[in-house]
């Protein structure tokens, strides 16, 4: 994608470790992708989780000031109804999200 991502982004900053935004999705399919665009502006990392634990599946960034698509995959062997997009910086940072999508797969 180009410098800008078109559409109606996110802005968040984390004050600490593991800020972040959520969304709850009541009666989530087992079977879930979970994609955002992501762009991280000044530091750390940005992690893309279905269920908000170690043990689900989970995507980061690689990079600082360029969007890149994370994307996890739920087979429905964890819960998927809960959505997490967090900072993985001691410090904080600062990021924008756009483009979340959340679809049953087969």
């Amino acid at each position: 994608p180009s410098s800008t991502a078109p559409g109606r982004m996110l802005s968040f900053t984390a004050t600490k470790h593991e800020s972040g935004i959520y969304q709850i999705v009541p009666n989530s399919p087992a079977k879930v992708m979970f994609s955002a665009w992501v762009k991280v502006l000044n530091r750390g990392f940005v992690q893309l989780t279905v269920n908000g634990s170690g043990t689900t599946p989970t995507a980061h960034t690689t990079t600082i000031g360029e969007w890149e698509q994370l994307r996890v995959c739920s087979d429905g062997s964890v819960a998927s109804g809960l959505f997490t997009i967090w900072q993985q910086s001691a410090t904080g940072g600062s990021f924008v999200v756009d483009r979340v999508e959340i679809r049953e797969i087969f």
